[in-house]
This record gives C-alpha cells, structure tokens and sequence, in this order.
C-alpha cells in the first residue's frame, strides 16, 4: 500500500490558496508582459525564430543517423501505399514447407534428399541454386554413420555399410556437378572461436580499393558447411544480415567483413554464378562503395555496400514447394533461365523477418527480393544530395513565415506554409514513384512548424500585451508561500504517482504476496521502492534511502528509481550484482550534489522462493516465519550508491521457506523519535514484525506496524522518511 490518501489535492489546491489571496479583480498583469517574453517577442519574435531555425538546421545536418528512424517512418509509408509490383519472376523459392515435410519426413532430410531436390531442380533449366540452409555436421543417417552407432549390427553387416558412400559425399558429388552456392552463418563473439579457422570464400571477393573493407559489416568467423560440401560448391556466401532496431529490414548488406577478409553474400554469390561470371569485385574509393562488378556488368549500391530493396508484397507465385519438385509434379522448364533459392519454411517462424511492405517474410523471399531489385535495377535510392535538398526546404518554410509574418495577415504565411510543404510532399513522392528516390519532406516540415508556432505565439503574446494593463500589486511573500505549497503539494503527488501500486502488479505468481507504505517526512522525501516481474515467474524489487530530505532527495529519488529499473530490465539473465553495479555507475554519473543512496533490491523466484539480492549499505533486512519468529537478514554488502564508482558489489542468495515474509525498511522507522527523544529501535521493530503473521494480509500487518510507529512517537514531528516492503512466499 501507498499513503496516496494523504497526498491531498495536489498542485490544483495551491493554485487556488494563490488565487484566493489574488482576489477576483482584473487581470492587468499579464504572462505577456513577464520579462522573458518580452525580450522574446522582441524584434517581432524574428530573432528568437532565426535562432530556432539555425538551431533545427544543426539538427538536420548534423545528427547523422540519428534521425534514421524518423525519416524511416515516412519512407515506409511509401512503400506501403505503392509496393513494387513484380511483372516477371527471375529468382524462385522451393521451399521445404509443411506438404514436404508431411510428405518426406521431418527436417533435416537426409542430405540424399537434398541431392535429388538440387537434381530436380536444375533438371528443370535453374542457372543456379542457392541453398539457405547450412550443413556443418555430417549426416546422421549415412549408413557408414548408422554402422558406428548401432551397437546391434553384426561385424559382418557393419562392415558392408562401411563401404557405402556417405550421404554426404553423394550431396557433394551433385554439388560438383551442378552450380550451387552454398550459404555460410556470419559469427560474432565467443561463438566465433571454434569457426576462425574456416576455410576462406573462393573464388575469394575482390575489392578495388582496400579501404573499402572498413564499411563492411564486420563479424568475427562464419560457421561453415563440411569440407567435402564446400570444396565442391562452386560458390560460398554468407546467409545472415541483421535488421534495423525496431526489426523491420530496410536494407541489406551485399558482403561482409569476416575476420578482416570481404566475404560476399549469398545473394552476389548466386547472382555471380547465375552470369556465369568467374568472380566479382566492389568498386569504389576512399571508404565509399559505388557498387559491384560482376563480369561486364556493374550493379550499383549504396555506399556501404548495403542495398534499400523496394520490396513486393510476400508473393505466393514466388514459392514452389519442395514435395512438388520431388515429385515431378511441376513443370519440366519451371526454373528454366532462372536463379533459384532452397528453403525451410514449414517449421515455424524460425526465419521470418518484418519488410516496410510485410509484417512477416521468410528470409529466403528477402534475398530473393533483393536479387529482383539488382537485376531491375529497382532499388531505392537516397542520394547524397537529398540532406541538402531537405535543408533547402527547411529554409524556405522557415523564412517563408519569418519574413512575411510580422508584415501581413497571420493566415497568408500560414496557407504559403501549407502549400509549399504540401508541394513538396507530393514531389517526394512523385520521386519515389518514379525514380526510386527517398526524399524526406516530413522531418524538415516538422522542424519548420516549430518555427511556424514560436512566430504565432509572439503575435499572440503581442496582441495579448497590447490589451492588458498592470496588474495589482500583490503581496509577494504570500503570493510565494501560496505557489510554493502548491508545487511542492504538486511535487509530492508527483513523487507518489510514480511508485507502483504492488498490490496491483500484473503478471505476480500466486505464490508471491507483497505490500509496501511510503510516508515521507516533509511534503516529498527521499524513500523509494519499486518492484517489478523480469520475467513470467521472476519478481524485481527494491526499497533506498537517499541521503537527506526534502526536494534535492526527492529528485535525487526519482533518478534513481529510473535508473535501477532501466539497469534491471537491460536484459534476461543479467545477474543481481551487475544490477546494482549498473545502477551505481548510472546514478553516479548524474550525481553532481555528490548525493547517496542506501538500497537493498533482489529478485525472488515465485515457483521456488529463491532470493538474489544485493545490499548497497542499506539496513539488514528481516524474515518473519510463519509462526511469528523473526530473525536479521545479515547481509555481506557493500557501500552505499554512488560512493565509490564501478564498486564490485557481492551477490547474496536466500530461500524463503513458505510461509516467510521477507520484511525490509528504511532507518526511518528504527529511528523514530518520541516526545522524550527515545527511538523505537531494532527491539520494537521485530516485536511489531512478528504481530504480523496474525493480520488477515500484509497490507494489514504494515499498516499495523505503522499505526504502532505513530503511536510511539506520539505527535513528534517524524524525523525521517518511512517506507516498509514485505514479501511473502506461500510456496508452490
């Protein structure tokens, strides 16, 4: 529980505590004539408005890829209003679906399997056959492999199966004789040690200027398919290429750096071995890639050697299921003069991907796309002028309603303001339907509205300068304690609105119970609690002290909230202390007062009652039994946060048997002072913990508790803030 009952009516009660001593008499002072706006609307508000121009222009030009995101937003609409329409089909899908997995088995096939499909595949005219799948591991169901894992098999019959050629040296013996590229898995990390040793790409991917290898995405190895496999293939090329933050892929990469060495995709690979070309090369200089060569002909990109498809619709036409080819029920020149991709499709989401134009994509359909989109040459561009042409655009809004404001008729700036921007929507979009161009006309039309509302709030605060008068002359002390009250009333609603209501938590295990109480000892204070589910069954929780009271404590609080729940919820898995060691090195950087907080937070497994918590100098917090026995939780700890930075803080585990309450406070309640100067103290706190077991819940034995503090100190003034957390583990 909260005291939110006591927080009263917040800023709206002192507002009216300064009107009341305002009276009802006319307002001749108004928010126009306050000094600051004054200087604003100086110069009829054209230097402030050139200011905010220059301002937004750094904005624009400056931020680098940090507006991405924004600009993107804009771009996927336009691609979702007009997707590419795809006339012809030159790359194909044999996908390894649900009718083929019903109909051959489960996946992984044998790799004889995937022999007769590459066999029916290119019997049917394929130029080539790209496979996004990878074999890194022999085949299981070999034969010879079958021979060394039954035990059951007599010598003579192991040793016939010996002799049999393995499945995977059938895969490569059609592999050698057909055109298949083979796909690799880019690595990065650990997982990349066992694979460093890889064999490089042949024919390896040239580069017409070294430097261009730095704007390659880089990965540390590539896992890779048996050697026998890739010694036959005629091309290597890496499958994997990550999507954008929010998960949509907007563009892909056509090479990687692999361990220092250009490594080309799965998508150049097959489009190389497709034109029957013997290698291919990027061009470009001094870090900028211009495209890639491949044979006579060049196939431009972006300049990291990415590309921005301009994606169709998912397209059913493009798919042929795997269990067809197998069983010669498609047509005999059905891959006839084209590139042809192998994929599974049919075992889930394991590799579908969202497009500006789908929400969901199997991977194998975007190479496919991409490969439309070089042999089309359909691909979006944002050329290099584009920034300077958006600049351009801002300018003209900007100074558009700079110039003619002050000077005219409010609504004539404003229609010019609508027309140009709205002229310029439709050019971009004529650009992008015509020319495959990205132009962004919504980010500088943004920036420029700012421009358009600072020079309509002068004209207001001018016109509302102009028709008032002086104000009476109020009493400046009362007016002051009136607002103060007010915002620090405002303040503490504010302080209390951002604690969480924990017997409302969603998602808590039914073995979990946990209640907490707030009360601070001036309008807002420095106590805080949070408490959280990490995960389905895994609850977060803290309760801190920050040093001294008051309005510096209590923002000091809310920082601090903020940044221990952004450190607990980084990630799955991140263990108790590298919470807190987050926690303190966040908090610290933004500790200018050179402020500290005590705290003591954990997570508590709700199916077994498993406790990991850290103790950043807080008070040892204390379990009651079921029957009412209460022991300290003593705890090795360390600091408090933000007195020493990058502190290797211990994690600490515990299990609360059912039926345990986990009880933790902050020192406000043991050093709760009386009239006399006494202090409730340790003895009194575990006398009232152990009263608990008897509540009809927990909301009730704190609430108990608290009544039982108030009492003691009988009508002193609290010295201090006064917060409780109890949690309780009911078993299973």
């Amino acid at each position: 529980m909260t005291n939110d009952d006591k927080s009263g009516s917040g800023g709206a009660s002192g507002k009216n505590r300064g009107e009341d001593l305002v009276g009802d008499g006319d307002e001749t002072v108004g928010w126009s004539n306050a000094g600051p706006i004054r200087t604003i609307i100086t110069g009829k508000g054209r230097p402030l408005s050139v200011f905010l121009l220059l301002v937004a222009l750094v904005v624009l030009l400056g931020t680098g890829d940090l507006l991405t995101p924004w600009r993107n937003m804009g771009f996927d609409i336009q691609q979702r209003l007009h997707p590419r329409q795809a006339e012809n089909l030159p790359v194909m899908i044999v996908e390894i679906d649900e009718k083929a997995l019903q109909a051959y088995g489960q996946w992984p096939w044998p790799r004889t399997m995937v022999a007769n499909l590459i066999q029916a595949i290119t019997f049917r005219g394929a130029l080539v056959v790209g496979l996004d799948l990878l074999f890194p591991e022999p085949d299981r169901l070999s034969l010879n492999q079958i021979a060394e894992d039954r035990d059951d098999l007599s010598d003579e019959v192991r040793n016939i199966l010996r002799t049999v050629r393995s499945n995977d040296e059938i895969l490569a013996g059609v592999v050698g004789r057909v055109p298949v590229v083979l796909g690799r898995a880019a690595l990065t990390g650990d997982e990349a040690e066992v694979w460093k040793k890889a064999s490089k790409p042949m024919p390896p991917t040239d580069l017409q200027d070294p430097s261009l290898l730095n704007v390659l995405p880089k990965a540390d190895a590539v896992v890779t398919n048996l050697p026998v496999l890739e010694g036959n293939a005629i091309g290597l090329g890496v499958l994997n290429g990550e999507p954008d933050s929010d998960g949509i892929v907007r563009r892909v990469p056509l090479a990687m750096n692999i361990d220092g060495e250009p490594h080309a995709g799965m998508i150049l690979e097959v489009l190389r071995v497709g034109l029957g070309s013997p290698d291919l090369m990027f061009l470009g200089q001094e870090g900028r890639v211009s495209g890639v060569r491949i044979g006579p002909t060049d196939f431009p990109t972006d300049p990291d050697a990415r590309v921005t498809p301009y994606f169709t619709e998912s397209l059913d036409a493009r798919f042929v299921s795997a269990a067809d080819v197998l069983s010669g029920r498609v047509d005999s020149i059905l891959f006839k003069n084209r590139l042809v991709l192998v994929g599974v499709t049919g075992i889930g989401v394991v590799d579908k991907r969202a497009t500006p134009v789908s929400p969901l994509v199997h991977g194998v359909e975007i190479q496919a796309q991409v490969l439309e989109n070089l042999l089309y040459g359909t691909r979006l561009i944002r050329p290099a002028w584009a920034i300077w042409a958006e600049a351009a655009l801002m300018l003209v809004l900007g100074g558009l309603v700079i110039w003619l404001m002050p000077i005219v008729k409010p609504w004539i700036p404003v229609a010019l303001f609508v027309v140009v921007g709205g002229a310029a929507a439709v050019a971009s979009h004529l650009a992008f339907r015509f020319g495959q161009l990205q132009l962004d006309p919504i980010l500088p039309s943004v920036l420029s509205t700012v421009i358009l509302l600072s020079m309509l709030g002068v004209m207001i605060a001018e016109i509302d300068r102009r028709r008032r008068t002086l104000r009476a002359t109020l009493q400046t002390e009362r007016i002051g304690a009136a607002r103060i009250a007010g915002e620090l009333q405002a303040a503490r609603d504010i302080q209390m609105g951002i604690l969480p209501d924990v017997s409302a938590l969603p998602g808590v295990p039914a073995g979990i119970d946990i209640a907490a109480f707030l009360e601070s000892a001036k309008e807002v204070g420095g106590d805080l609690y949070d408490a959280f589910m990490v995960d389905e069954k895994r609850l977060f929780f803290l309760v801190g002290d920050v040093t001294g009271k008051g309005v510096p404590a209590s923002l000091f609080m809310a920082l601090s909230k903020a940044m221990s729940k952004s450190a607990a919820l980084r990630g799955p898995g991140v263990a108790m202390n590298a919470i807190i060691e987050m926690a303190n090195d966040e908090i610290s950087r933004e500790n200018p007062a050179d402020l500290f907080v005590t705290m003591f937070a954990g997570v508590i497994d709700g199916e077994t009652g498993h406790v990991e918590f850290c103790n950043a100098g807080h008070e040892d917090p204390h379990i009651v039994s079921a029957d009412g026995t209460v022991r300290v939780l003593e705890c090795d700890g360390g600091p408090p946060l933000c007195v020493f930075e990058g502190f290797p803080y211990p994690k600490e585990t515990l299990t609360l048997a059912p039926g345990e309450t986990l009880v933790i406070t902050t020192d406000g309640v043991t050093e709760a002072r009386n009239t006399t100067g006494g202090f409730y103290g340790h003895d009194r706190l575990e006398v009232g913990l152990g009263r608990m077991v008897g509540e009809a819940d927990l909301n009730a034995g704190l609430g108990t508790l608290v009544r039982d503090v108030r009492t003691f100190e009988d009508g002193a003034d609290p010295t201090d803030d006064l917060t409780l957390m109890a949690i309780r583990f009911k078993g299973a």
